[in-house]
This record gives C-alpha cells, sequence and structure tokens, in this order.
C-alpha cells in the first residue's frame, strides 16, 4: 500500500510539475522585459513585453479588441506599435539573438534606431517606455468637478452701496 500511496503522490506531483511547465511555456516573458517579436513581413523586431493595463486608454479598445489569450502584448521600439505575439515562436530573448537579429534589420535605419531605444530601455528600465507609454496606462485621473468659479470672484468685484 505504501508503494501505491508513493506512486499516487509522484503522479500528482507530476502532473503539477507539468502544469507549472506548461504555464511558464505560455508565458515565459516577464513585463518589463526586452527581447524579439517576429512580425510576418519584417525581421525580428526589437520590443518590451507588457501588460494590457499598460496600454494608453485613446487606445486600449484597439488594442484589446485584438487580444489573443496565449499571447502575450508587446510594444515595439522604432514604431512604437502594439502586437499580441506567440511565446513559443513570436518572442526570442533579447541578448542569446543579439548578434545575429540586430545585424539582419541592420540597413534599414528604423530598426537601427528600435535597437538603440531597446539598448537604452534595458541599461535604465522604464526610460524608454515613459516616453511612449503613460504611466498607469494613460488612466486620466477624475479631477473634481468645480462649480461655475468665475461667479465667486464677480461677486466680490461688485461695488458696495
Amino acid at each position: 500500500e505504501k508503494e501505491k500511496e508513493k506512486e499516487g503522490k509522484a503522479k500528482g506531483g507530476s502532473f503539477l510539475s507539468a502544469e507549472k511547465d506548461k504555464q511558464k511555456k505560455k508565458k515565459e516573458y516577464e513585463k518589463g522585459e526586452v527581447c524579439w517579436v517576429r512580425i510576418k513581413g519584417y525581421p525580428w523586431w526589437p520590443c518590451v513585453v507588457i501588460s494590457p493595463s499598460d496600454v494608453p486608454s485613446n487606445r486600449k479598445r484597439e488594442v484589446l479588441d485584438h487580444e489573443q489569450g496565449d499571447k502575450q502584448l508587446v510594444f515595439t521600439f522604432g514604431d512604437y506599435m502594439f502586437y499580441w505575439a506567440a511565446a513559443a515562436d513570436g518572442l526570442k530573448r533579447w541578448d542569446a539573438n543579439y548578434g545575429e537579429f540586430s545585424k539582419k534589420g541592420a540597413k534599414n535605419k528604423l530598426h537601427k534606431q528600435a535597437v538603440g531605444e531597446a539598448q537604452s530601455e534595458i541599461k535604465q528600465p522604464g526610460s524608454q517606455l515613459s516616453r511612449f507609454l503613460p504611466p498607469g496606462g494613460g488612466e486620466e485621473e477624475e479631477e473634481p468637478e468645480e462649480e461655475e468659479p468665475e461667479e465667486e470672484p464677480e461677486e466680490e468685484e461688485e461695488e458696495p452701496e
């Protein structure tokens, strides 16, 4: 019986491990991680992984309407686009692929610019993103409504009787 119990625990453990591995593969890139994205018709392009909450409010509907649950949202440097990419085949690690991918797009000025922006983002996380994505996804804080502020000064300006 002890052997069966051990066997059951092992099966349960391996199932849980397999489930965790599956989740890791599904979304293995962390928010803020600079990497390369594959977009059909373009060389591998520098990007950064973001979350839907980082999308500016004026672009949320457009970007989130195209959300695909098995893909991660990235923001591309250089052309500043949002793209849903599959971690398995549409994203690659920055360092491991830098030599190859940076050379492939070297003739393209925009690609060179994108590589430079990505390198700046790596050196100073948030430095490039903050230029293009407002903090908090561009959610504007609601200002309290003022009740006709011009009326008060007008009353004060009245001449005494």
